[in-house]
């Protein structure tokens, strides 16, 4: 069997592919990006993955990507290259267009979109289930929202066989430096302050990429006429302040709690939503295994032996 993998590099694409091949180590996987440099050793020599530069745009390279697999994984991003929102919402429906188009001449027999959490928007009710209307208050939720809309319609009007699994905040091994778990255990690593912003009190809904991975199996192994047209949070069952986290990672690391500091007079970020993660746990039989404090601990070993790996990346404060 193949699978084609499209976006989502270096994290957490590598995880998924790493994770597929581990448990099923027959499978082909074809990797579509558009920068393959960020690709470890590890997964560029795997005689059992084809790379294959290019974007989602290129009617040509999606179709014949499609016609040499039976599942195809798809995580669109935005690409910060774009000057113009107007650009990117252009591309990103062009692509996703072209994607789905093409996937209906396609021989494949799943198709997982993964959409975001973002789509929800600043709701006040928690947890939010699958059925709470869709309120974007970003561009990543209005995009992500878009690819939905266009998803439901193709699976409805063509029977195309699509799931759209809404993440939320996912962290751990090549995570970039860009994300807040990463960011403050670069820092701590670095010896460098751990910049959090007012009193650190803002809340993330984290989940151990791990655990992603295992929702990711189920699908793969479940009959997929009870998933197709399904919208399904994949998240975790609380929020903790980002002040914990960088706690939690100074007391793994054994080093002072001074090297966390303050950034004042900056908007507080709004509280991540909790989920509802029943219909994962009804159609998937799925829910998180892996506490945050675990999460953490595997992610600062990531870390600790791959410096030369995510020390050169780019860093700013924890603020997403």
């Amino acid at each position: 069997m193949r699978i084609a993998l499209i976006g989502g590099m270096p994290f957490p694409a590598v995880n998924i592919v790493s994770s597929i091949l581990e448990k099923n180590p027959s499978i082909q996987v074809l990797i579509l990006n558009n920068n393959t440099d960020d690709f470890p050793a590890e997964i560029k020599d795997n005689p059992q993955i084809t790379l294959w530069q290019g974007t989602a745009k290129d009617k040509i390279l999606i179709k014949n990507l499609l016609s040499n697999a039976q599942t195809l994984i798809n995580m669109p991003g935005i690409d910060g290259s774009y000057a113009a929102e107007e650009e990117i919402i252009s591309d990103w429906v062009s692509s996703i267009s072209n994607i789905l188009n093409l996937a209906r001449n396609s021989n494949l027999e799943r198709i997982i979109h993964i959409s975001s959490s973002n789509i929800y928007g600043a709701v006040a009710d928690s947890p939010v289930t699958e059925e709470h209307p869709i309120k974007p208050t970003d561009l990543k939720g209005i995009v992500d929202s878009l690819a939905e809309e266009m998803a439901h319609y193709y699976s409805s009007k063509y029977s195309l066989p699509i799931v759209m699994l809404r993440l939320f905040n996912l962290y751990g091994p090549y995570q970039s430096t860009e994300n807040t778990v990463s960011s403050l255990i670069s820092s701590a690593l670095n010896n460098a302050p751990m910049q959090l912003w007012e009193e650190g009190e803002q809340a993330e809904n984290l989940l151990y990429v791990e655990d992603f991975m295992d929702a990711l199996h189920k699908i793969l192994k479940t009959k997929f006429d009870s998933l197709a047209g399904e919208s399904i949070n994949i998240g975790n069952i609380g929020v903790i302040p980002v002040r914990e986290i960088a706690n939690m990672i100074l007391s793994l690391l054994n080093k002072p709690q001074s090297l966390i500091s303050f950034e004042k007079n900056h908007k507080q970020g709004s509280i991540n939503l909790v989920p509802s993660i029943m219909k994962a746990k009804i159609l998937l039989s799925w829910s998180p295994k892996t506490a945050i404090e675990e999460g953490l601990e595997k992610t600062i070993n990531w870390h600790v032996e791959n410096r030369n790996w995510w020390n050169v990346k780019p860093q700013r404060t924890a603020d997403s």
